[in-house]
């Protein structure tokens, strides 16, 4: 049995990636779990559902996540922490569905569009996208 988050939490604090409120690392990594069980649930019980998740319920999700970043440039504030790295690695599945479905609920989002692209430019996440041992896909897996 693996506990993602526990992992998580681990190289975090190992790595200095907690940053300075741990516990909002805790809470952002939580929530971020809950959305992507959202998600990969749907992607592999109740697929022809996914096309109304994304259409009719992502939008409050999305709104909720928007109001949490509010004005800083990460989740817990000015550094990028695992929390970052888990909802970011949530939201770019987002994209990639929303690019098979033909959907556009990402793009009524411009904060988290420019989340996105923030924690894809910090060198280190910016140089593994563009690495050898990158893979788009297959997700969850």
């Amino acid at each position: 049995l693996v506990q993602l988050n526990a992992i998580l939490g681990h190289v975090g604090r190992t790595y200095g990636l907690m940053g300075d409120k741990p516990h909002d690392v805790e809470f952002v990594l939580q929530q971020a779990s809950d959305l992507d069980g959202i998600v990969t649930g749907a992607c592999y019980r109740d697929f022809q559902g996914l096309r109304t998740f994304v259409e009719n319920g992502l939008a409050w999700h999305l709104e909720e996540w928007t109001k949490y970043l509010g004005d800083v440039d990460f989740m817990t504030g000015a550094a990028l922490t695992v929390a970052d790295l888990k909802i970011y690695e949530t939201f770019r599945k987002l994209v990639i569905i929303e690019a098979e479905l033909g959907t556009t609920t990402m793009a009524r989002f411009p904060p988290i569009q420019a989340y996105i692209a923030r924690v894809e430019a910090q060198p280190r996440v910016a140089a593994y996208l563009a690495g050898p041992t990158y893979m788009a896909r297959p997700l969850n897996n």
